[in-house]
């Protein structure tokens, strides 16, 4: 008998029974960082256990993505994709009759590469032949007691922070996560300027019991507002819109009416350039409804410059025809920390990486190879390190960029040229999760009313 159900992070179900399915998402995230999810199984196989299946399949059309069948009379594990495909034998049986297990199944979010992990240990790494996107059940049966069966999605990073051009009707922003018991016991949601003023500030305070909103003047807080109730408990997950409708901002909480908010004279949300999301709560996504489409030439601020443990992510599309784009990491008008430019040229494809020192341009490296392609969607990743910028494409390492200066100097990243590509995503955020805590503004508000 089949049990659908989510399997959220942080939480052990316990099931026992011999066969079992768990609902995953059917779309992979197209905002923000979540591209890997981890299916977790722990159990014991029976004596003479002769059958312990693993599948990964669409529950709508019944398509099998990938099979994991170990039979136990056998020294090796065969996998496939589909029925038609030649059985793929690799490695020693890992499994013990009588025995406990634990087994992660690792993928990436792409059309990609699976990893087996038996107690820490790789077993074997297996690359997909069929678009892993379209998996929407997880599903185990065969002689076994399985005790905690979960999946889990990493969490952005935070405080995450995600430029914006403006914030006005129709647009709509979904916060979902969960708060935990933190010593602040609070996390916020907020619009602001490049100046660094707050048009809106959304702040759950767990320590009072209520939902502050309010903004800033001249770096000045103003009159709060606390009405509507607090809809929020620490562990549970909860859902945020934030709907710009007409001259009021109006939020919804679980899909719930929550309250609504009136911008204070003299504000424009046209001049919004920042979403940020901080404070002690566990993010799962970030969406904007409807979809997003940046304008390029695209220019987002860097505050405190490009330094360790910062990230940043662009998701775009290549279009046929452009001979390339840029991401520059610009430090002044006549220095350039790092120009990563991609050329779609017809007798050859590479990707250099520039930089420019008092006005003059040098182009340092142009190994690695060239994972881009025109018309296909890529996630492209800077993480800066200690004395490096580490480039992560679709989630596989492509180079690393030695700079000539100081990374605490940009001030600025830039994407062009225009029409270069269709840019869909970019974040700004912060590897380091320990950063929250000092970077959390909220303790402006401490002892406020």
């Amino acid at each position: 008998m089949a049990t659908d159900l989510w399997i959220w992070r942080r939480q052990t179900v316990k099931m026992p029974q011999q066969s079992f399915e768990v609902s995953l998402p059917h779309k992979r995230p197209q905002n923000g960082y979540p591209t890997t999810q981890v299916l977790r199984i722990e159990g014991i196989l029976l004596e003479s256990a002769q059958k312990f299946d693993l599948l990964l399949k669409n529950g709508y059309t019944g398509q099998v993505y990938f099979r994991f069948d170990p039979l136990f009379n056998r020294r090796f594990i065969p996998r496939r994709n589909n029925r038609t495909d030649v059985i793929n034998q690799q490695g020693d049986l890992p499994f013990t009759s009588g025995k406990p297990f634990s087994l992660d199944l690792e993928s990436d979010g792409t059309i990609i590469t699976i990893r087996m992990h038996m107690r820490g240990e790789e077993i074997y790494e297996f690359v997909a032949h069929d678009n892993l996107k379209q998996v929407t059940s997880f599903e185990c049966n065969g002689d076994i007691l399985v005790h905690d069966a979960r999946r889990e999605t990493p969490l952005i990073p935070l405080p995450y922070l995600r430029p914006l051009q403006g914030f006005t009707p129709p647009e709509t922003i979904k916060v979902v996560g969960s708060a935990y018991d933190g010593p602040k016991k609070r996390f916020e949601v907020n619009l602001r300027t490049a100046a660094g003023e707050y048009l809106f500030s959304f702040l759950v305070d767990f320590a009072r019991n209520q939902v502050v909103r309010d903004s800033t003047k001249g770096k000045v807080w103003q009159i709060q507002e606390v009405d509507g109730g607090f809809p929020f408990q620490l562990g549970k997950f909860f859902t945020i819109d934030i709907i710009a409708d007409g001259k009021l901002l109006k939020m919804r909480v679980d899909g719930q009416p929550f309250c609504e908010f009136l911008p204070r004279e003299g504000d424009d949300m046209n001049n919004v350039s920042i979403l940020e999301v901080t404070g002690e709560v566990c993010l799962n996504s970030v969406t904007f409804f409807p979809e997003e489409k940046l304008k390029l030439p695209y220019e987002t601020q860097i505050d405190g410059g490009f330094t360790p443990e910062k990230r940043l992510r662009i998701v775009g599309t290549p279009k046929f025809g452009r001979g390339s784009f840029e991401v520059r990491f610009i430090i002044d008008e006549k220095n350039v920390l790092l120009d990563y430019q991609p050329y779609f040229e017809t007798y050859k494809h590479y990707v250099g990486r520039w930089v420019m020192q008092e006005g003059i341009w040098r182009m340092l490296e142009s190994d690695g190879g060239f994972p881009f392609e025109q018309g296909r969607q890529f996630e492209l990743d800077f993480r800066a390190k200690d004395k490096l910028i580490e480039v992560y494409v679709d989630g596989r390492r492509h180079c690393e960029f030695v700079p000539k200066d100081e990374v605490s100097k940009v001030t600025k990243v830039s994407i062009l040229p225009a029409d270069s590509m269709q840019l869909n995503t970019v974040v700004v955020g912060d590897e380091d999760i320990e950063a929250m805590k000092t970077a959390d503004r909220t303790v402006q508000k401490e002892g406020t009313t």
